[in-house]
């Protein structure tokens, strides 16, 4: 039946899509003063850097952070985070 098969790919299409956005709806935005908390808890972890001076970057890197709404950090950089 030529009906049932445009019925059921219409379906499939339907149904990961409704997947897809559900998915994106549930994560939680990103936001500098997340990514701000993560790299003061790994200041405690890295020994080749002096804590102070750390502590300094963190800061250094969520005003920078607010401004564009991207985190630049060591090995990476990625943008799209909330600023507040």
């Amino acid at each position: 039946m030529p009906g049932m098969r445009g019925f059921a790919s219409l379906a499939v299409v339907a149904g990961f899509a409704s997947v897809h956005f559900a998915a994106g709806a549930l994560a939680a935005p990103m936001r500098c003063e997340d990514e701000k908390n993560v790299c003061l808890a790994d200041c405690g972890k890295r020994a080749r850097v002096p804590i102070p001076v750390c502590i300094s970057t963190c800061q250094a890197r969520q005003t920078a952070c607010q401004q564009s709404g991207c985190w630049r950090g060591d090995t990476s950089t990625y943008c799209g985070l909330l600023r507040k």
